[in-house]
C-alpha cells in the first residue's frame, strides 16, 4: 500500500512539473526589486503562465547583457532605450497605446517627453512609460537642516565630518561632479577639448569628496537606510527616497536644481521569442489597478495621472510633505541623460578611476 501511495505521489508530481514545462514563459530583466511580485503572480494565474524575473543593478549592465542575450521584456532607462534602439535592437512601440482611452500622463511627464523628442529622442516610439522620477539627496533631518542643503546641494556630500554615498552610477555620479564645478553634463556648445577638462575636473571633485566616511554603494542602501541614522546624506534616486523615507523619518529629501529627470520603460528585444505575451503583461501593468499596486510597493512615481493624483491627495498614501515632495519629481531645470557613445566612454573611464581612488 505504501509502495502504491508513493508511486501515486510521485506520478502527481511528474504531472505537476510537467504542466508547469508546457506552459508560455516569459523572461521579464527588470533592475533590482523594481516590481510588486503579487502582481506578477496575479498575471501568471490570469494568463496560465510563467514569468521568470532576471534582474541588474546598472543599466551598464543591462545594456551587455540586452545585446548577449535573449529576454522578452526588459526595462531600461531612457538613455540606454535610445542607444538599444539605434543600434536595431528594439521592436517598434506606440508607448499610448498600452493605456486605456482617456489616460492621461502624470503632471510633467509630457514635458520631459517632449524635450526629449525635440532633443532628437522618440522615447514612446520604442517604449512603454514604466517609472519615473529624479536625482537627488537624502539626508538625515535631525543633523542636517533644509536651509543648508539648499545652500548646498550635492556639495553636501564632501563634507568629510558626515557619513555619505555616492551612488554606484557612472552618469549620476559624475553628473554630480559637473555641476559641483559649475558644469552640466550634455552642452552642445562644448569642444572635446572642453570636455575633457570639465569631466577632469569633476573627477578630481569626486575624489576629493570621498573621504573615510564616504561609501560607493547602490541598491544596499535600501536596506542600509530603512531604520536609524547609518547615513548622513546620500546621492539617492527619489523612489528610493520615498520608500526609505516612508519607514524612516529620520531622513528628508532635497532636490537640487538642473539636476537628472528620468523614465524607465518596457521595450520588448527583436529577439524576444514570446513578443505577444510581452505585450499582454505591459497593458497588465499599465493599468490602473496594477499601477496603483506597484506604485505603493515600489515607492516610484507612476507615469499614470490618476495614480500620481491618488497617492498624493490629502489622505493618499505620499500625502505627507516628505513624501510627497519626493514623489511629485517637480523640478524647474533639468536634465536628461542622452545616449552619446564618446561621452559615455569618457564618463565610464572617470568613474572607475574615482572608485579605485
Amino acid at each position: 500500500m505504501k509502495k502504491i501511495l508513493m508511486f501515486i505521489g510521485i506520478f502527481a508530481v511528474t504531472l505537476l512539473l510537467t504542466a508547469c514545462g508546457n506552459k508560455e514563459k516569459l523572461n521579464l530583466y527588470i533592475p533590482n526589486e523594481y516590481i510588486d511580485s503579487s502582481l506578477v503572480k496575479a498575471f501568471e494565474k490570469e494568463h496560465n503562465v510563467r514569468v521568470k524575473i532576471i534582474t541588474f543593478n546598472s543599466n551598464e549592465v543591462a545594456l551587455g547583457q540586452v545585446k548577449a542575450n535573449k529576454y522578452d521584456i526588459v526595462v531600461p532607462s531612457d538613455y540606454a532605450i535610445e542607444e538599444l534602439a539605434k543600434e536595431g535592437l528594439l521592436e517598434e512601440l506606440n508607448g499610448r497605446e498600452f493605456f486605456e482611452e482617456g489616460f492621461e500622463f502624470a503632471p510633467g511627464l509630457e514635458v520631459f517627453f517632449e524635450q526629449l523628442n525635440e532633443d532628437g529622442f522618440d522615447f514612446l516610439k520604442y517604449s512603454v512609460p514604466y517609472f519615473w522620477g529624479s536625482l537627488g539627496v537624502l539626508y538625515n533631518n535631525n543633523k542636517i537642516t533644509l536651509d543648508r542643503m539648499e545652500k548646498d546641494g550635492y556639495k553636501v556630500i564632501a563634507d568629510q565630518s558626515l557619513e555619505t554615498i555616492i551612488y554606484d552610477s557612472s552618469r549620476d555620479a559624475i553628473m554630480v561632479g559637473l555641476l559641483a564645478n559649475g558644469k552640466m553634463l550634455h552642452d552642445e556648445n562644448r569642444d572635446e577639448a572642453t570636455l575633457k577638462a570639465d569631466l577632469k575636473k569633476a573627477e578630481e571633485w569626486l575624489v576629493s569628496a570621498k573621504g573615510p566616511k564616504t561609501s560607493i554603494l547602490s541598491d544596499e542602501i535600501l536596506t542600509d537606510m530603512l531604520s536609524g541614522t547609518k547615513y548622513d546624506a546620500a546621492i539617492t534616486y527619489s523612489g528610493d527616497a520615498a520608500y526609505i523615507m516612508s519607514e524612516n523619518e529620520n531622513y528628508s529629501f532635497y532636490i537640487p536644481e538642473n539636476t537628472n529627470v528620468f523614465a524607465d520603460g518596457f521595450v520588448i528585444p527583436k529577439n524576444s521569442q514570446n513578443k505577444e505575451l510581452a505585450k499582454k503583461f505591459i497593458e497588465f501593468m499599465s493599468t490602473y489597478e496594477a499601477s496603483l499596486d506597484n506604485t505603493i510597493e515600489i515607492g516610484y512615481t507612476s507615469v499614470r495621472n490618476d495614480v500620481y493624483t491618488e497617492m498624493t491627495k490629502a489622505d493618499g498614501d505620499f500625502s505627507e510633505p516628505r513624501l510627497k515632495y519626493a514623489y511629485e519629481t517637480k523640478v524647474s531645470l533639468f536634465q536628461i541623460f542622452r545616449y552619446d557613445q564618446k561621452l559615455k566612454e569618457l564618463i565610464d573611464q572617470a568613474w572607475q578611476r574615482v572608485s579605485v581612488s
